[in-house]
Order: C-alpha cells, then structure tokens, then sequence
C-alpha cells in the first residue's frame, strides 16, 4: 500500500506558497473584483439611464376643460423640458379618397360633419374647404409605419413661401400647432398657445419651470403605471399626463 504524502506545512500551520504565484493569485484576486464592480456599476447605470429615458418625451393632461384646454410637457433627453398651455384635443377622423371627414367644429343643433377636400404630395398636405377658395398647406414633421395610409404622420403648417412677407393671422396663429393622424383613426390636434422652458432631474423626481417675471417654479414628478404625475403651478395639486405617442 502506497502512503499519499501530504504537503508540509510550515510552523504557522499553512501551505507553503512561492512569492510569484502569490503574486499570481493577488493579481486574479484583483481582476475578479475589478470585473465584480464593472458588472454592477454597468447594471446601476443601466438602471439609471431606463429610468431617465422612461420620462423622455411628449407628455399631455389627461383631464381637460370642456373645451379642451389642458398643458403640454416636452422632456428632452438632455435634461431640459418645455411647457405649454394650450389646446389638447383628441378627435376622430375619416380619410377615403380626397376627402378628410372630421366631427362637427360646432356642438349646436344643426351642426354637421366637416367635409374637408385633401390632396396629399409626398409630405405635403393641402387642404380646401367647401367654402373656401384657397388651400391650406401643411408639410410632414414625422412619418407614419410603413403600410399605413399615406395621411397617418404628424403635420404643421408650411411657412410662407416669401418669407419677407409677414406671415397671415392664421400661419400666426398655428404656426406651433400639430395635426397627427393615427393609424387607428384619432386625429390629434395640438395647439400651444405659449412655452415655458425649464430643466428636470430624472433621479430626484424635481423640476423647474423660469416663470415670466424672472422667478423659477420648482415642482416634483414622477412615474406610475406608464403615467407621469406632475405637481401643477399652484404648488399643491398634482395631476396626471400620459405619453401622447402616435399609434
């Protein structure tokens, strides 16, 4: 019978180890916590960046006046945000052929469809009403999926093409607004009647609006469900917005 010889140990008790493979070990000692520390800080930063990025957007009121009158919120990747006041006004629409058919412009008793002749060029839009005798023209600012009807995108109004005349009371006047035709069938009319800049703080859940008169409103947000709640100017309510995406 063979006897297994054991390794010697010195008088501490321990495995005698050579210098250079306890530099060895000291060195794969070293690298496996380097390695530990880049995969958690890449999961932390991972983490950080889908909790801003979950906020990068546009974002409107989901309760509105009778009219529609609600706020607009624009986060911008780079941390900085535009509101707006304005029209929020969601309604649905019909496109065959030439014409547009959207709901009545008026809630009275002989209030009718309004029956809107189109023709569509590329990304440009133009529009004639029947009592009309000129076009509007509208140029694309964003396409639809391709397969989707030639109208679903979203559309502003073409600047004048002198641009040394001053623009009509009505390019004034919807110069800012956006018209998004959606695939399913919602056309979603945007108007701001002003903007206000400001910056946000995704990881504090803070931001703030420059007020005209010089001074700054600071308010808290944050996200629930898909929903962004946001402390309203008063400083005491809160309200809730959704991701106006174009579907």
């Amino acid at each position: 019978m063979v006897e297994r010889q054991l390794p010697k140990l010195d008088v501490a008790g321990s495995i005698p180890v050579s210098r250079s493979k306890l530099r060895r070990l000291a060195m794969i000692a070293s690298r496996t916590a380097l390695f530990i520390g880049l995969v958690f800080s890449s999961i932390f930063l991972i983490a950080e960046d889908k909790s801003g990025s979950q906020i990068v957007g546009h974002w409107v009121a989901v309760n509105r006046s009778k009219g529609g009158i609600g706020s607009m919120w624009d986060f911008k990747p780079d941390g900085t945000l535009a509101m707006s006041p304005g029209a929020v006004v969601d309604m649905p629409y019909k496109f065959e052929g030439d014409t547009l058919t959207l709901p009545p412009g008026t809630t009275g008793p002989d209030a009718r469809p309004q029956i809107i002749k189109v023709r569509l060029d590329g990304n440009n839009f133009y529009e004639k009403f029947p009592d009309g005798d000129s076009e509007i023209h509208f140029v694309r600012i964003k396409d639809g999926k391709l397969g989707d009807p030639p109208i679903v995108g979203t559309w502003k109004m073409a600047p004048p093409p002198n641009t040394s005349e001053a623009p009509s009371p009505q390019q004034q006047a919807f110069a800012n607004t956006t018209h998004t035709y959606t695939r399913s069938g919602t056309l979603k009319l945007r108007i701001p009647f002003a903007f206000i800049s400001g910056a946000y703080d995704s990881k504090a859940g803070i931001f703030t609006l420059n007020k005209k008169d010089g001074s700054v409103f600071k308010g808290a947000f944050h996200l629930q469900d898909g929903k962004l709640y946001l402390t309203q100017p008063d400083g005491k309510s809160e309200d809730v917005y959704i991701k106006d995406d174009q579907d």
